[in-house]
């Protein structure tokens, strides 16, 4: 089987270094290894012979990380619109951002001097 660094790097599988854009034969038994699996899954290399097998493998590799990334804005939406339903608030948009510290200190350092007054 076939191996082919697609990447700018050097890989190393086993005893061999394989140099950007060369590519070396290799066992099935060594297509089946982690390492290899991942650096296909990142779209660093291709096992095969063709260009079509390195582009499907890019392709679910890019759809994986789109739909997990999906799954984690639905995630953090539904995380922080239970939070505020919880103590009642409302979301901020982008108009009204988040009280900060430093806001928090002011407002109250503003309502110490009032109270003197």
């Amino acid at each position: 089987m076939k191996l082919t660094n697609h990447s700018t790097k050097v890989i190393g599988i086993g005893n061999r270094y394989l140099m950007p854009d060369e590519s070396t034969e290799l066992t099935d038994e060594e297509a089946q290894l982690a390492a290899i699996q991942h650096y296909v899954r990142l779209g660093l290399v291709s096992v095969g012979d063709g260009a079509a097998e390195f582009q499907a493998a890019v392709d679910a590799a890019v759809a994986a990380k789109m739909k997990e990334a999906e799954a984690k804005a639905t995630e953090d939406h539904v995380e922080a619109a239970t939070e505020n339903a919880d103590t009642g608030t409302e979301e901020p948009t982008e108009a009204e951002p988040k009280a900060t510290k430093a806001d928090a200190k002011k407002a109250a350092k503003n309502a110490a001097k009032n109270a003197n007054k």
